[in-house]
């Protein structure tokens, strides 16, 4: 089974609560089909996706989930930190097109959420791309990888989530430059093009990572659940 799974920096790991956001639905006729849970359906909203971006999220059954429920979703890994960093996963997709994603107790951290549900629905999306598609997505992510600048953190995180496994590079390329990287001039517009399959507005949902990110580096702000800084430079 394949797993991608997001990381990020933190300072306390944080609790969070468990739900299962996906309603099995009868028709009269007895066809049986999932709907998304309404804060599901919200955060796709927030997340800028199109209608096939999505179609395929809400087709990987994306859950909120527990700390307990997390760690077992994505392999074990979730709140075990990078020696390096400290990156502790906040979701996860998996090869059994299941989308997990944290749910903290504080609202605050919402921001968080959108900016995981935009990496992993770019994993289900990488997944369902045709080999050629991947081919030439791997080529450019690995490209614009090269301008992004050295001390972006961004760098860590995806150095956190590829680990050893070697073969999910471009996969997580693919989902963390499309969910936190928006460069002057923006990506090649091919890649650009893949990314506006899934999003209608790609820059403000790099806004949505980055005005969070800013909020925690430098207002000071204490959340209540402990997390005062993603690391990030």
């Amino acid at each position: 089974m394949t797993r991608n799974a997001l990381t990020v920096v933190l300072v306390s790991v944080l609790t969070f609560g468990g739900l299962m956001v996906m309603l099995e639905l009868t028709t009269p006729g007895g066809l049986i089909f999932n709907r998304p849970d309404a804060e599901i359906a919200a955060l796709a909203d927030e997340a800028f996706l199109t209608a096939e971006g999505r179609q395929i999220f809400f087709d990987a059954r994306p859950r909120f989930r527990d700390e307990d429920e997390l760690s077992q979703a994505c392999d074990q890994r979730a709140f075990e930190p990078d020696d390096s960093d400290g990156g502790t996963t906040v979701g996860c997709y998996t090869g059994y097109d299941v989308i997990s994603i944290f749910k903290p107790d504080d609202a605050r951290l919402r921001p968080m959420m959108v900016t995981t549900a935009a990496h992993e629905l770019l994993h289900a999306a990488y997944a369902r791309l045709d080999p050629a598609e991947r081919d030439e997505v791997d080529a450019l992510v690995e490209a614009e990888l090269m301008r992004v600048p050295a001390d972006d953190g961004v760098h860590g995180q995806i150095a956190a989530s590829v680990g050893d496994r070697s073969e999910n590079r471009a996969n997580e390329l693919f989902a963390y430059l499309g969910s936190q990287v928006v460069l002057d001039g923006g990506f090649d517009p091919e890649l650009e093009t893949y990314y506006a399959r899934y999003f209608t507005d790609r820059d403000a949902l790099v806004d949505v990572f980055l005005a969070f990110e800013s909020t925690l580096d430098g207002s000071g702000v204490e959340l209540e659940n402990g997390w005062a800084d993603t690391g990030r430079s």
